[in-house]
């Protein structure tokens, strides 16, 4: 594998992985965030997944 493909495989898994934590922390955040019990029931499913 040459150098420039190695380094956008890479790229791609770390995109990948970061946007798995996003939804994560996203959902973690609005869970602990909000007061709306709907909001907080969505939230919670989100981090079931």
């Amino acid at each position: 594998m040459t150098g420039k493909k190695a380094e956008d495989r890479t790229l791609a898994i770390i995109t990948h992985v970061i946007g798995i934590f996003a939804l994560i922390i996203g959902a973690a955040l609005i869970f602990i965030l909000t007061k709306d019990r709907s909001v907080k029931k969505h939230a919670k499913n989100a981090l079931d997944g």
